[in-house]
């Protein structure tokens, strides 16, 4: 298990995971083929790599904003890069909505709804729905 936990860098590992594979003849064990071949998942070395790799981007890139709304800004200033993406797909697809309460007729509740525009000005306007 050294091999695995004691590894600082993905190659050290590589080396150490030959020399094992080679000391305790291990080719050949279809278990042991899976589980190498999956090993950017679960051999630390690996996963910190991966992690300094996104913590780079996060620092360094920095991602075009799609709409004027200042909380898509604020989104951008606490995520990381791939979390803000996956903020920025659902805020695209998000229909913008007031809804008030006017009435209670009988059994129904009547709401007036009202739909948020952005304009080209950064304003927002409110279309009757």
């Amino acid at each position: 298990m050294g091999v695995v936990y004691e590894s600082l860098t993905t190659k050290e590992f590589e080396m150490g995971y030959d020399k094992m594979d080679k000391d305790l003849n291990l080719k050949g064990n279809k278990w042991l083929i899976e589980l190498y071949e999956g090993r950017q998942r679960w051999v630390p070395t690996f996963v910190k790599d991966k992690e300094k790799h996104v913590d780079f981007d996060t620092m360094n890139v920095t991602i075009a904003l799609w709409t004027k709304f200042p909380l898509e800004l604020q989104f951008r200033s606490v995520y990381t890069n791939s979390m803000f993406h996956k903020v920025q797909v659902e805020l695209r697809d998000m229909k913008y909505y007031d809804v008030m309460y006017l009435k209670r007729k009988g059994p129904d509740t009547i709401y007036k709804v009202l739909e948020r525009v952005l304009m080209k000005d950064d304003a927002t306007k409110s279309v009757e729905v």
